[in-house]
């Protein structure tokens, strides 16, 4: 066992510790914005001022009801589960616990954890590989599977699962995890974490819905129930995030009068309540419908104002659908050589992250505008790349 070295900077932190503690409880039981309301006090607060870096002996605690680093960077999941932009903050805090030399003799509880939210924190950010994170959640559900207590973080795991076989686009695996998780998680119990398994099937569903025409109408129900439990809750983060899933679900029918009512309710919705993320992603959406219906000239000004969002949380994907969207408003808008401009840097923001869908639709932009300016170097430079990665995802 690890045991904590008591000093006065763990004694001030008691306090703030179990503050903590609570919000994490709050959380879990779906209270969100009972919830965020005491993470954002400890967010201003900087609860990790009290905790040692580098070399200290209490960085790594067993205990939870001991201050430590190690079950902040547990307990500040949900959070950042719920505040998509910001997982750099968590990465930033939790780097001396999973680098540090003894974090293997850390409990299998603690460690599982933690490389569970380290892999949603990988899929946000830069240098993600999600062949590799996968592996190395199969690699820590194989241990936990000699453990049968810890079901919790087994459905963890499958749900992370999930969502990163979606994205390699290997639906059999996808659906297998999520039933996985599904089965491990009751939502009298854990209802925060009954809803994400939820919102992820959905987002599969979606997903995939070219494999089945009823895909995206399950995937509009699922989302539709965890709306109305959200209003039930009166949780607006959770309003404004179902509402720009079921705008993009609707525009798939296509559908663009509801989608536009429910991207218009999730970003007032996002406004109200300060949500810059969902906002960002509100505007992004509602981009998307002006395009289709070729207002021009408010969807670039929609895109610019979600793109300076995401650029800000430091959110490339999202940096980087923006913008080449917003170079496919151009393009249609006969602007070339700046819808050239636009595509690249979507490119240069792209390159940032594992996504190789993203990565497709962004090639295959520059491509395209390329061969209409007949500007055959450039084109030659990235079709290969385009041409093989078309190759990939259609297996």
């Amino acid at each position: 066992m690890i045991n904590p070295v008591i000093t006065h900077q763990t004694i001030a932190a008691v306090d703030d510790w179990e503050q903590l503690r609570q919000a994490h409880h709050l959380i879990r039981q779906a209270r969100i914005s009972e919830a965020m309301q005491g993470y954002r006090y400890l967010h201003e607060r900087r609860l990790e001022r009290y905790f040692a870096h580098g070399t200290e002996p209490w960085v790594l605690i067993d205990e939870p009801q001991y201050p430590s680093m190690t079950w902040a960077c547990i307990y500040l999941c949900e959070f950042y589960i719920m505040q998509r932009g910001r997982w750099l903050e968590w990465a930033d805090l939790a780097g001396d616990v999973l680098q540090h030399a003894d974090f293997g003799s850390l409990p299998l509880q603690a460690r599982s954890r933690l490389v569970s939210t380290k892999g949603w924190a990988d899929v946000h950010l830069t240098g993600s590989d999600i062949q590799r994170n996968a592996e190395l959640q199969v690699r820590m559900l194989a241990e936990l599977e000699s453990q049968e207590r810890l079901v919790f973080e087994q459905m963890l795991h499958h749900r992370l699962l999930g969502y990163l076989y979606q994205q390699l686009r290997q639906p059999d695996k996808a659906f297998f995890h999520l039933d996985c998780a599904s089965a491990l998680v009751d939502a009298k119990t854990e209802p925060f974490y009954s809803l994400r398994v939820k919102e992820i099937r959905a987002t599969t569903l979606y997903y995939f819905k070219d494999f089945d025409s009823n895909y995206n109408t399950q995937a509009i129900d699922i989302y539709l129930k965890i709306l109305e439990i959200a209003e039930a809750l009166d949780e607006p983060l959770e309003m404004s995030r179902q509402a720009y899933n079921l705008g993009w679900a609707y525009a798939e029918q296509p559908n663009f009068e509801k989608a536009s009512l429910y991207f218009r309710r999730g970003l007032h919705t996002a406004r109200k309540s300060n949500f810059d993320y969902e906002r960002a992603l509100n505007l992004y959406g509602e981009g998307f419908l002006c395009l289709s219906e070729r207002y021009f000239d408010e969807s670039i000004e929609l895109l610019q104002e979600a793109s300076a969002v995401f650029d800000e949380l430091e959110a490339p994907l999202m940096t980087a659908m923006c913008l080449q969207l917003e170079a496919a408003v151009l393009q249609r808008s006969g602007k070339i050589d700046v819808a050239v401009d636009c595509a690249l840097r979507a490119l240069a923001s792209q390159r940032m992250v594992d996504n190789p869908i993203q990565l497709y639709h962004t090639l295959r932009r520059i491509v395209k505008l390329c061969t209409k300016r007949k500007d055959w170097a450039t084109c030659g430079r990235y079709f290969p790349e385009y041409f093989c990665l078309k190759i990939r995802l259609k297996k």
